[in-house]
């Protein structure tokens, strides 16, 4: 009897699920097939996501110098509860052209522009049903099913909101032969939908709430240049740099009361990240790597007034190097700072002499770190008879040995195990370049051919070449910091063609 078991609410069926909604209503019937108490086989589930947005905009432009914008906006979200459910998002913008002031008489400069803009926006990406209490249906008997409490809603969850503020300048000098801009942007995220732990003894892990801040700024920079520019040459130069930056700025205090901070796993779980009010984003949490013995085998460091007593390492970083281990359950961890490049951007080139033409680009990326989880699969010696056959790197053959002892690299010997445990060992830089693409053409002179107005023999690539730190290691899909990806490369491609116009 549903009705007598959940006193009169309203309960949706989300997979294998119970909702309370609570709002009066009652429903005899769940729907979906996980709430079948009999079944041989099969899953169903149905989940309701709604939105609606009023919104506005505003522009207005005095005589081509001065440049206003202004727009707001109101939006509901059905993934929070009614009282908390529309948020209010604004954006103001300004710029002006200086260049055609009357006072600004300076020959060179084409164009010269600042601007400046401040807006937030809002996000709801926290799944379904997060502000309401969920309960598991599992089979009593035949005939009846067994409600059990999942996870605990929270009615006060509302909008995560995002302030952007971007200040820039545009500029061309000399006729055009110099073009570009310069922006810089600060983002700060205010409310973040956070998932807050709670003792298993309440019945549940946890709930989510709109606790804490994080800040990212960062600049961006673009030039272009007309090298040459005459009748029969033209060279033009492009490049781009960003340059990003994080800061933890608020945490809830079950999170930081205990040990200033709290460790959360990666994307892939195969490592962990360290967060703290003052801290970076994507800041690697591992065991510090100190090279072989005198046996060669692989050791790590242990912090002693933090580790060196405890029997669960890696509560809290450690921050002194006082003796090494063996054995990697007895390491300390270390904070090893973001993960995120430095600078990243890309650059690119086009020359045209008469009838030829080359254009080239590129991408990069500087600075940056990614843990190389396929290197250190590749790195493993055998530790039981079911690891035979494996694939291993060719760098085994630099491996500690009685007459190598100068290696870095752990020996080669079956049944060690702790050889490739995770650690910055294999926290490799993240910096590339990438050969994008490139094209090559010739074009016939005109009127060569008769009743053909113009013959172009022409060859494209792509994805050329790549150089990373490592021979096979692409940091391109490792935006968290983990190496191990599924994806194949981009392929290589190359291709001709003749264009005739008549």
């Amino acid at each position: 009897n549903v009705d007598a078991m959940f006193g009169h609410e309203y309960y949706k069926s989300k997979g294998g699920y119970l909702a309370s909604v609570a709002e009066g209503g009652f429903s005899p019937a769940i729907e979906e097939i996980d709430a079948f108490a009999y079944k041989k086989d099969g899953s169903s589930y149905t989940t309701y996501y709604n939105v609606e947005g009023w919104f506005g905009r505003a522009q207005y432009n005095y005589d081509d110098k001065y440049f206003f914008s202004g727009s707001y906006r109101r939006d509901a979200s059905s993934r929070f509860a009614k009282e908390n459910r529309w948020g209010n998002f604004w954006s103001i913008g300004a710029a002006w052209l200086i260049n055609k002031e009357a006072f600004f008489n300076v020959d060179w400069v084409d164009e010269l522009k600042i601007k400046a803009s401040i807006g937030q926006q809002g996000n709801d990406n926290i799944g379904s049903y997060a502000y309401i209490d969920l309960y598991s249906l599992s089979k009593a008997s035949n005939t009846q099913m067994s409600p059990t409490f999942y996870r605990k809603g929270n009615e006060d969850i509302t909008w995560e909101t995002t302030t952007n503020l971007n200040l820039g300048v545009e500029f061309s000098l000399f006729k055009g032969r110099l073009m570009g801009s310069f922006d810089f942007y600060s983002k700060k995220t205010s409310d973040l939908l956070f998932w807050l732990s709670l003792p298993e003894s309440q019945g549940t892990r946890g709930y989510y709430g709109n606790i804490g801040d994080i800040r990212n700024t960062g600049i961006e920079l673009t030039l272009t240049g007309a090298i040459i520019r005459t009748r029969d040459i033209d060279w033009t130069v492009t490049a781009n740099l960003s340059h990003n930056s994080t800061k933890v700025l608020k945490l809830p205090d079950q999170k930081t009361q205990q040990y200033g901070g709290f460790k959360e796993s990666n994307a892939a779980k195969n490592f962990q990240y360290w967060y703290r009010e003052g801290g970076p984003l994507y800041n690697a949490f591992l065991p510090d790597y100190a090279g072989v013995n005198e046996k060669g085998e692989a050791i790590y460091w242990v912090d002693e007034e933090v580790d060196g007593n405890t029997t669960t390492p890696g509560v809290r970083p450690a921050t002194k190097h006082d003796y090494t281990t063996t054995n990697i359950n007895e390491a300390s961890y270390y904070e090893q700072g973001s993960l995120l490049p430095k600078v990243f951007g890309g650059f690119s080139t086009s020359f045209r002499y008469k009838g030829f033409d080359v254009t080239a680009t590129f991408d990069y990326q500087l600075g940056g770190k990614v843990y190389d989880q396929m290197y250190a699969t590749l790195m493993a010696p055998c530790v039981s008879g079911s690891n035979a056959g494996a694939a291993i790197h060719k760098d085994y053959l630099n491996s500690w040995s009685p007459n190598n002892t100068s290696s870095n690299i752990p020996r080669w010997q079956y049944g060690d195990q702790y050889t490739t445990a995770k650690s910055n060992r294999f926290l490799t830089s993240a910096k590339y370049l990438n050969f994008q693409s490139f094209m090559v053409g010739y074009t016939l002179p005109k009127g060569l051919i008769p009743l053909v107005s113009s013959v172009r023999f022409y060859c494209v690539g792509e994805n050329l070449c790549f150089w990373s730190a490592r021979k096979g290691l692409d940091p391109r899909y490792s935006y968290d910091g983990n190496g191990y990806t599924g994806t194949y490369s981009p392929t290589r491609n190359i291709s001709g063609g003749i264009q005739v116009t008549f």
